[in-house]
């Protein structure tokens, strides 16, 4: 079986994807923009000077000419918007359509236009896949007409390359950490602020920000004013497949983040065997047992989500218990074998 991914090559969630299925299938992925070298052949990039969104706009006859000479059984597209009106353009068929987040949740709200934009590529599509069940009902109540055809296909987690490893942590101190795009959405700020306050109290704490981002200017000036800010380390951009590594270096996870359609991080530090501190927000309390896997606050409420981190700070216990219960949540319903069985099915079922 032959797949043609169209989609953000840069993207990691893009290349995992295309990991899974690769001993699977003849599988390449067809980009604007080029993504890491780890693609090797597998990655064609359409060359164009044009702006980005003049790209998915005009650029449709050189991504078809470049497809259709491998000629794939299936195209799939990933992201409704951008890569995902390209493939709506391309006229082959199966064609499927994978909703990302802010495909549905921002961009469709914006005007009665970009609604009905939205709402023609989910039309051509033979399937849709979103991550997630929050995400299916999302899409659905924009448009309910797409419910015959709309799949609940999750990020997967490779549980053999995310597993706890002792040897990465220093037995006489506490880190925190949180691997994120260091915007404005993910409050790294409130992390930096909150911990500030619980290093007051705890002098064997450390707080791991893994990241590059718009903020990053920002956030080294809060670093240089906070009273515990020479604790804080930032570690720049972790590859993927160094993300384990990074994790393992960790006591808690982390996750102040406004909004998360999915929630791929998190699951990620489950799987490592780390309790994760969050906003109950998105599609985090599908992934996440609050209480079980993880401490939730309410969205907005900065002082549950400090006594939440403090009491997995001064608790080792509950944080390896936790932890723990965290891996086999993963190990049950995210592993990766499983998650990508069920797009190989899906694939299989369109032929």
């Amino acid at each position: 079986m032959k797949v043609a991914f169209v989609a953000w090559a840069q993207s990691w969630h893009t290349y995992r994807w295309y990991k899974s299925l690769r001993d699977k299938c003849d599988i390449k992925v067809f980009s604007f923009n080029k993504g890491p070298d780890l693609y090797g052949e597998d990655q064609i990039v359409i060359k164009s000077i044009l702006p980005k969104k003049l790209k998915y706009i005009f650029g449709a006859a050189s991504m078809r000419k470049s497809v259709r000479k491998f000629n794939p059984d299936i195209l799939h597209a990933h992201y409704a918007t951008g890569h995902g009106y390209v493939g709506s353009k391309l006229k082959i068929r199966p064609f499927i359509v994978s909703v990302w987040g802010s495909d549905i949740f921002d961009f469709p709200h914006k005007s009665n236009h970009t609604r009905a934009f939205v709402r023609k590529v989910l039309d051509k599509a033979d399937a849709i896949c979103a991550t997630s069940q929050r995400l299916k009902n999302g899409t659905l109540a924009l448009y309910p007409e797409f419910e015959s055809k709309i799949n609940v296909i999750p990020f997967g987690i490779d549980m053999k390359l995310f597993q706890p490893s002792k040897s990465e942590k220093t037995e006489d101190q506490i880190t925190i950490g949180t691997s994120k795009l260091l915007e404005d959405i993910y409050q790294i700020d409130l992390l930096m602020k909150i911990f500030d306050r619980i290093a007051e109290d705890c002098p064997n704490i450390y707080l791991r920000i893994a990241g590059k981002g718009p903020e990053m200017a920002n956030l080294l000036k809060v670093k240089d004013e906070l009273a515990n800010g020479d604790r804080i380390k930032f570690l720049g951009q972790v590859e993927n497949d160094k993300i384990p590594d990074f994790l393992n270096q960790l006591d808690i996870f982390a996750m102040p983040s406004k909004f998360e359609s999915f929630g791929v991080s998190a699951l990620e530090a489950s799987a490592c065997g780390l309790p994760v501190v969050a906003f109950k927000v998105g599609g985090l309390p599908e992934i996440l047992d609050d209480g079980v896997s993880a401490l939730f606050a309410a969205e907005g409420d900065n002082l549950a989500f400090e006594i939440n981190l403090r009491t997995l700070v001064e608790d080792r216990e509950l944080r390896l218990k936790m932890g723990s219960a965290g891996r086999d949540i993963v190990a049950e319903k995210y592993d990766i074998v499983k998650t990508t069985q069920m797009q190989l099915d899906l694939y299989k079922s369109l032929l």
